[in-house]
C-alpha cells in the first residue's frame, strides 16, 4: 500500500468518505448557512446502533463550528439530567455556569446569546437522547421547536434508537420532529464508500473482492469501514484480491465481536442472554408472546413479575433490544442477532 490506511474501524468514527448521506450533509451546511432546517422542526437522526447516527451528530457540530455558531453537544448517558447536560454544555462553550439548571432554564439561556448581533445562531446537539428521561427529553424539543417555528436560527439535531420517534410522539403529541431513518447503505453506497479512498491510498478493488466486500459488510456503515480497513491492511499488493477480502472479513468480524458484542453480552444477566436467544429464535420483528414460546420453563408464569418479562424489560432498559410502537421486539445494535447464535 502507498499511502496509509484511509478507513477508520470503529463505532462512532468518521469515514472518509460519508456515502449514502450526502442529501442529510447537504440540509445540515445548509441549515447552518441560512439558520433554519428545512421544515423548522429539530431533526432525529435514528437508527440502530453501528448505522452512523453519531457520525452525523459530529457532521452537524463541525458544520456548526466551521459557520461560527455557539455549539452545544451532549452525549446522553442511561438515565441522565438533560438539564444538567445541557448546562455542563453551556458552561463548557461560554465558561458561564448555569446555577438550578432545567431544561427550560438553560434553553433560555442559550437563546439569549442570540441578543447579541453577532451571533449567527446557536446549535444545540444530543447525542443518544433516548437515554434521557422521556419527558425533559419532549420539553426539550417542545421549545427548541417553538423558537425554531418563531424564525430565530437555532438548529437542533438528536440521535436515537428506531422506535424512540414514535415513543416520543406517543408521550406528547405537541412535539414537532422530523425523524431521519438510518437504515443499511445500498451497494452503490458501499463502493463509493471504499474505492475512493481506496484509490488515493494507492490501491485498488478486483471487481470480485469488491463484490464481495459488499456482501459481508451488510450496509452497516461500521462494518463497511472495518472490513475495508482490514482488507487494506492485509493485502499483499497493489490490488485487493477476493483473497484478502475472504480473509479479511475473518479479521473483521472477530474485530467486531470483541469491540461491539462481547463486552455487552458478557455483562448481561443469564436470563437476559436467553431471552435474547428466544429472540433471535423466534425472529426478530416478533412480539413477546411469540418469543415466550421458546423459553420453555423459563416462561410458564405469564405475571408481568415473570422471569421472561423481567427479563425483557431490563434488556429495553439497557438498550440491548428495542420494541417498536406495535410491541415487536428488536435488536439495538447492527448485526448482534447473528452473533447470539455462537455463545452459549
Amino acid at each position: 500500500m502507498v499511502g496509509a490506511n484511509p478507513f477508520q474501524p470503529g463505532s462512532g468514527e468518521r469515514p472518509p468518505v460519508m456515502a449514502g448521506r450526502a442529501e442529510l450533509l447537504a440540509v445540515l451546511g445548509d441549515a447552518f448557512g441560512t439558520g433554519r432546517i428545512p421544515g423548522t422542526a429539530p431533526l432525529v437522526f435514528a437508527g440502530r446502533a453501528l448505522m452512523g447516527r453519531t457520525v452525523l451528530v459530529d457532521a452537524a457540530e463541525d458544520a456548526a463550528r466551521d459557520a461560527e455558531w455557539p455549539t452545544f453537544r451532549v452525549n446522553a448517558r442511561p438515565g441522565a439530567d438533560l438539564g444538567r447536560a445541557l448546562a455542563d454544555a453551556f458552561e463548557d462553550s461560554t465558561g458561564v455556569p448555569m446555577p438550578r439548571p432545567d431544561v427550560r432554564r438553560v434553553l433560555r439561556g442559550m437563546i439569549q446569546l442570540l441578543e447579541d448581533e453577532a451571533t449567527p445562531g446557536i446549535a444545540i446537539l444530543v447525542d443518544d437522547v433516548d437515554q434521557v428521561p422521556l419527558d425533559q427529553a419532549a420539553e426539550f424539543l417542545r421549545l427548541v421547536g417553538q423558537a425554531m417555528g418563531n424564525d430565530l436560527p437555532v438548529v437542533a439535531v438528536v440521535s436515537s434508537l428506531p422506535s424512540w420517534p414514535d415513543t416520543l410522539l406517543s408521550h406528547d403529541a405537541e412535539v414537532a420532529i422530523q425523524v431521519v431513518a438510518l437504515g443499511p447503505l445500498d451497494a452503490a453506497a458501499v463502493r463509493d464508500a471504499v474505492v475512493g479512498p481506496a484509490t488515493a491510498a494507492g490501491v485498488s478493488f478486483g471487481a470480485d473482492a469488491l463484490d464481495a466486500l459488499v456482501r459481508r459488510c451488510r450496509g452497516i456503515p461500521a462494518f463497511v469501514q472495518m472490513l475495508a480497513h482490514h482488507a487494506v491492511g492485509s493485502s499483499r499488493g497493489m490490488t485487493i484480491s477476493l483473497a484478502d477480502v475472504t480473509r479479511a472479513a475473518i479479521e473483521a468480524e472477530h474485530a467486531a465481536v470483541e469491540a461491539f458484542y462481547r463486552p455487552i453480552h458478557n455483562a448481561l444477566a443469564p436470563s437476559q442472554r436467553r431471552f435474547l436467544r428466544a429472540l433471535r429464535q423466534a425472529g426478530e420483528g416478533s412480539n413477546f408472546d411469540t418469543i415466550r414460546r421458546h423459553l420453555g420453563e423459563f416462561a410458564r408464569f405469564e405475571s408481568a413479575a415473570s422471569p421472561a418479562r423481567q427479563a425483557c424489560d431490563e434488556l429495553l432498559r439497557a438498550g440491548v433490544i428495542f420494541a417498536g410502537p406495535d410491541g415487536r421486539l428488536f435488536f439495538s445494535i447492527a448485526g448482534y442477532a447473528p452473533f447470539v447464535d455462537t455463545v452459549d
